[in-house]
């Protein structure tokens, strides 16, 4: 999930269309000769997850928390049959996971400090 949201976020920033069929080494050579900077798809996907990093941090100072962290209420209700019929996902365990993921506070969903730096975003810690 990480990698993807870090991926969509690269597309995102370059205003790509979420359905481009372009695979991934073609829109790392488009990227290249659109700003003159040889980059890797690694450099790409530390863009992305810097960014993504950023907008969590900022975001942090604007309220969130792990509180207000939540599915639509029509994803938390029990379906009456099907394949997922009872299932209620966890999101406990899902926030956990993904958190770890990210390498976020495990408790808060805050980057730690030594995220934000390994990013060189220190800048916004705290």
């Amino acid at each position: 999930m990480a990698r993807h949201q870090d991926w969509r976020t690269v597309c995102n920033s370059l205003v790509m269309c979420a359905f481009a069929s372009a695979n991934l080494d073609t829109t790392v050579d488009l990227l290249s000769a659109a700003t003159g900077h040889d980059w890797t798809l690694e450099e790409m996907m530390l863009a992305g997850e810097r960014a993504w990093n950023l907008k969590r941090a900022y975001n942090i100072r604007l309220g969130l928390t792990r509180a207000t962290e939540k599915l639509p209420k029509l994803l938390l209700e029990p379906l009456p049959d099907g394949g997922q019929a009872g299932h209620v996902p966890d999101m406990d365990l899902m926030l956990k996971e993904y958190y770890a993921a990210r390498g976020w506070d495990e408790v808060t969903g805050q980057p730690t400090p030594q995220k934000l730096e390994e990013l060189g975003l220190s800048f916004a810690s705290g």
